[in-house]
C-alpha cells in the first residue's frame, strides 16, 4: 500500500466518529425530533474527531522536521507548524454538503471584545462569514477573490451587517498602482478597527497569504483574535524560506498553532542519502489562537488512544 492510501486510513479510522451519523443529522441543529442531549453528543463526537485529526497531522509533520537536517528553510517551517494551544471545543463554520467549513476554537469567542469578521477570498456565498456575524452578532467584511471580475456573495444572514469589498488582499510590500489589491493593514485602516485581538480572521488568498503574512507588521497581526488560514502548495520547497518567514511573523505577534488539516498529500523529496521520501499536505488549513501567558501545552494528547498514529514517515 501506498503512503497516501497508509494516511487515507489513518484518517479514516480517527474519524470514524463522525461518520456514525449523517451529516444533516451532526450539523442541523434544528432538526425536528432531535433532543438536547442528541445534538450535545454529536457535537462532543465531531469536536473529539477534530482534534485527533489535527494531533495525527501534527505528530506527522513534526516526525517530517525532526528526520531533516538542521538550519534548512524547510525544518525551520515545519517546525514552526507545531501545534501548541488546547482548545475544549473546535467547532466548524461554514459547513455544508460541498463545503468542510473552517474549524475555529471557540473557547474564547464569546466576550464582547470581538468586535468584527474579515472574510478573505469570498467568491458567490459565504458561509463561514455567515455562520460569524449571525452567531456573535457583529459586523462582517468580504474581500473578493477575483477583484477583476468579483463574484458577489449572495444572500445575507438575517439581522446580519455585512459589507462586501470588491478589492483582494495582497502583502504589504506589493506595488500599490493596482487599487483593485489592499494590505490587511489598509483594510483595518479603512474600516478603522484598531484594537488589539478584536477580529476574526478567515484567509483563503490562493498563494498571497504567504507573502500578507510575512510582510504584515506585527501591529496590524495583533489586531486578531483568532487567524483561520488555507495555506496553498506547502510542499513546494523552493518557497520555504518565504513560508518560515510568514509563520514566524505570526509568532511574532503573539500567535500559536491551534489545529490542522491538510489535504493533497504529495512527497517532499530531500537529497538525503538513504532517499528518504516523505509525504505532507500541499494544502494546510490551520488555524491560530493567541499563545497563552504559559507558553505552549505540553498536554495535547488524542482524546483516544488507539486513535494515535502508527505511520508518520514513508520510505520508498
Amino acid at each position: 500500500m501506498d503512503a497516501v492510501g497508509e494516511m487515507e486510513i489513518q484518517s479514516s479510522r480517527m474519524l470514524r466518529t463522525e461518520t456514525k451519523m449523517p451529516a444533516d443529522d451532526r450539523h442541523d441543529k434544528g432538526r425536528p425530533g432531535a433532543t438536547a442531549l442528541e445534538m450535545d453528543a454529536s457535537g462532543q463526537l465531531e469536536m473529539e474527531a477534530l482534534s485527533n485529526q489535527s494531533l495525527h497531522l501534527d505528530a506527522r509533520l513534526q516526525a517530517v522536521a525532526n528526520d531533516l537536517k538542521p538550519h534548512t528553510s524547510t525544518k525551520d517551517f515545519l517546525l514552526r507548524l507545531s501545534l501548541c494551544v488546547p482548545c475544549s471545543k473546535f467547532e466548524r463554520f461554514g459547513h455544508s454538503s460541498n463545503d468542510k467549513g473552517w474549524v475555529m476554537c471557540t473557547d474564547d469567542l464569546h466576550d464582547k471584545g470581538v468586535v468584527a469578521a474579515y472574510s478573505y477570498g469570498v467568491s458567490g456565498p459565504d458561509a463561514w462569514g455567515m455562520d460569524v456575524a449571525s452567531r456573535y452578532q457583529i459586523p462582517l467584511h468580504e474581500y473578493a477573490k477575483d477583484c477583476i471580475d468579483p463574484a458577489k456573495p449572495g444572500k445575507t444572514c438575517e439581522g446580519c451587517s455585512v459589507t462586501f469589498h470588491t478589492d483582494c488582499v495582497t502583502g504589504a510590500r506589493a506595488p500599490t498602482v493596482n487599487l483593485n489589491f489592499k494590505s490587511l493593514q489598509q483594510n483595518l485602516q479603512d474600516n478603522k478597527h484598531l484594537k488589539d485581538s478584536s477580529i476574526l480572521l478567515k484567509l483563503d488568498a490562493s498563494g498571497a497569504e504567504w507573502e500578507v503574512f510575512a510582510e504584515a507588521p506585527v501591529e496590524t497581526l495583533q489586531k486578531f483574535r483568532q487567524v483561520a488560514v488555507k495555506f496553498s502548495k506547502v510542499a513546494h520547497q523552493e518557497k520555504h524560506a518565504l513560508y518560515e518567514r510568514a509563520v514566524r511573523k505570526l509568532e511574532e505577534s503573539g500567535f500559536a498553532v491551534a489545529f490542522l488539516r491538510g489535504s493533497n498529500f504529495t512527497k517532499l523529496s530531500h537529497l538525503e542519502e538513504d532517499g528518504t521520501l516523505y509525504n505532507i499536505p500541499d494544502d494546510l488549513e490551520v488555524t491560530y489562537m493567541q499563545l497563552p501567558s504559559q507558553g505552549c501545552s505540553r498536554d495535547l494528547k488524542f482524546k483516544v488512544p488507539e486513535d494515535a498514529p502508527d505511520v508518520i514517515r514513508d520510505v520508498v
